[in-house]
């Protein structure tokens, strides 16, 4: 019985921490074979659309810096003639939500009954930061190989240095996580 619990309890926790990292939307080229690419080399990030605090050199060489980190620890080498070209693209998209519904509710307390009622929240709006990283081919920059996008709600309570590298990331190694492409 012990020995129940015990892994109902490991397996509840898998469940929380899974449900807590960000998705991510990939799109590929299927008749590429990603088991041909050994080296790549970074192109220039795309014109952001972050908000400022996600905007400037510093977070460029963030993202430079943690995408590289993943590739070598992947296996891919840096080259100045590479299989395939990365690229990137930072942006916040800003999300209103709550601020709509009604419900209703009947109680009884210390003899006492009621019927209650209530109607919608205040709408708040939270930025996420959106991340797109490309892989193109080592020939040919123009064809489009691999691309993953994800995104996470940026905290309105941390946003010193130390948060903002945890961000980027796990906003890179969720994406790279799901690189080379498993063909189904």
């Amino acid at each position: 019985m012990i020995t129940v619990s015990k892994y109902t309890g490991i397996l509840l926790l898998m469940a929380l921490l899974s449900a807590c990292a960000p998705a991510v939307h990939t799109d590929f080229d299927r008749a590429f074979n990603f088991g041909t690419l050994k080296s790549y080399a970074l192109m220039p990030a795309e014109p952001s659309q972050a908000g400022p605090l996600l905007q400037g050199p510093l977070i460029d060489k963030r993202l430079n810096q943690a995408l590289q980190n993943g590739l070598i620890a992947n296996g891919y080498n840096k080259s100045s003639h590479p299989d395939f070209y990365v690229r990137y693209r930072l942006a916040t998209k800003t999300e209103i939500s709550g601020g709509s519904g009604l419900g209703y509710g009947l109680g009884y307390f210390g003899g006492n009954m009621g019927v209650g009622m209530h109607s919608g929240g205040y709408p708040q709006q939270s930025d996420k930061a959106v991340l797109t990283i490309s892989f193109y081919d080592g020939k040919d920059q123009s064809i489009l190989l691999w691309r993953g996008v994800t995104e996470k709600r940026i905290s309105e309570q941390s946003t010193g240095a130390g948060y903002i590298d945890r961000l980027i990331d796990e906003l890179v190694d969720v994406i790279l996580s799901k690189f080379p492409p498993v063909r189904k």
